[in-house]
Parts: structure tokens; sequence; C-alpha cells
């Protein structure tokens, strides 16, 4: 009786990355998007805003070419894979976009810094992709970004002279969310709100060093006095979110929160502004 070998089974072949992800084109591309803002007079005009600019621009490529080494040391892969806009993020970006329409009409210089804002936009995906592959995941490229961008942008601007600072600022949320996270429902997710994690991380810095001079914070805070019945358009447009999420309680805990350390502050201060 003779026996024969039963074949091998046959290996799932991985699929081939297209050409294009065989290198950081994507994360390159995106540099070069925001090399486009040399462009703008207020920055061409202002050396320091040239060189913020500049330094944002010259990390991205270091960093695009430092991977770009790594493929073929350590198999750097450069897989990039679009999502569908979630709509917790295509929401919040909605409702925050209607918030600076309104603010900017009635304080033009919100208009004016919307091309800075569209720059840190493109900052930010490129900076979060270069994060992923660096971490040895895949680049999930969604409108994400978009609603940590906006609500940054609607507490604080650095002044041009400081304007590294802002993409500082950008990268520091994109680092609180990748490196902070923990697990919840078996998932690892991020536990801070990016924005709220840089600008709380960067507002106790210019808070303690007394830097607040080069932010444009006390003008923003200002600004918002100028629009008629603008915190009861924020809270209607608010009622948006709380119709589509389930974060009623949260936003509630929050602003009883504040509520109660504004007033604890003011009894300690004698004013509900910061002091230095």
């Amino acid at each position: 009786m003779t026996t024969t070998a039963s074949p091998e089974p046959a290996c799932a072949s991985t699929p081939a990355l297209p050409n294009w992800q065989k290198f950081p084109g994507v994360a390159l591309a995106l540099a070069a998007a925001l090399a486009a803002f040399f462009a703008l007079p207020s920055v061409h005009e202002n050396p320091r805003m040239v060189a913020a600019l500049g330094a944002a621009v010259g990390l991205l490529v270091a960093w695009s070419a430092l991977l770009s080494v790594g493929a073929s040391l350590w198999g750097q892969t450069f897989r990039v894979v679009f999502v569908a806009p979630a709509r917790v993020h295509y929401i919040q970006g909605t409702v925050q976009l209607a918030i600076y329409a309104y603010w900017g009409w009635y304080h033009r210089d919100v208009y004016a810094h919307m091309p800075m804002v569209l720059a840190q936009l493109i900052f930010y995906f490129a900076f979060d992709g270069l994060l992923s592959w660096s971490r040895g995941r895949e680049w999930r490229f969604g409108c994400g970004p978009l609603p940590i961008i906006l609500s940054t942008n609607v507490f604080l601007w650095f002044k041009p002279d400081w304007y590294v600072f802002q993409f500082l600022l950008i990268a520091c949320a994109a680092l609180g969310k990748e490196f902070i996270r923990w697990n919840r429902d078996g998932r690892r997710v991020h536990i801070f709100n990016p924005s709220a994690f840089g600008l709380v991380l960067f507002a106790i810095v210019l808070l303690a060093t007394d830097t607040t001079k080069y932010t444009w914070a006390g003008r923003i805070a200002d600004s918002f006095n100028r629009p008629t019945h603008i915190y009861l358009v924020i809270f209607l447009l608010g009622l948006v979110v709380q119709y589509f999420f389930s974060v009623t309680l949260m936003t509630l805990s929050a602003a009883a929160t504040i509520a109660a350390l504004t007033f604890a502050y003011t009894q300690i201060t004698g004013t509900y502004h910061f002091v230095t």
C-alpha cells in the first residue's frame, strides 16, 4: 500500500501595495501643500512666520525621509486606508464652522486667520499619518482632525512672531491622542479630547511663565463680546450635537465643574480673569 503526501495548503498571498504606498508620498504631498502657504502675504512678509512654516514643512519632510530609509532597512510600510467620514466628526465640524461664520461676521480677524487654520489642518493630517507609520500602523485617513483643529482655534492663536508654537500646539494634541490611552469596551482609545489636552497643557505653561502676551488669547476672549447673542447661538448649535450624541450628562458635569471652579477662583482672586 502506498501513501502520498497531502498537498501543502496554498498560502494566502498578501495583496501587493500600490506603488504610491511604497513611499511616504501622501505625507510629502501634504508637506508640499503646506509649503504653498509661503505665498500668503501674512507669511512671506514676516520672517518669523516664514521660519515657523519652514520648521513645520521641514519636520514633515525630514520625518518622511527617515521613514523612507526605513523602508529598505527595517521594512517600513506606508499603507493608507481612506475611511468614510464619521458622523461624530462631520457634525462637530459643521457646527464649529457655523460658529466661525457667525463669530467672524462680527470679528473679521477670524476670517483673515482661516488660511492658517487650514495650514494647521494640513500639518495635523501629515503629522498624524507619519506618527501612525512610525508606530507600525496603517494611516487611517479620515476627517477626524477637522474638529480638533477647529476647536483649538476657537481658544488660542499665537501671534505671528511666535507662530511656531501654534504648530507645536497641534503636534502636542496629536501626541496626546496617540500615547495617552486606555482600554474601553475592548478597544484601545484615547482618554482626553486631543484639542483640550493641547490647550490645557499650553495654558498651564503660558500662565505659569506669564507669556500670554505672545498669543491673541485675550483678544479672542474679548471678541466674543461683539457678536449679538453669540452664546445663545453656541447653545442652540450645541443642542444639535446633544441630539445626535449621548453626551448630555458629560456636558452638564463639565459645565457644573467650570462654574464651581470659576466661582472659587473669583472668590480667591477677586476677578474671574486670570491673574498674572
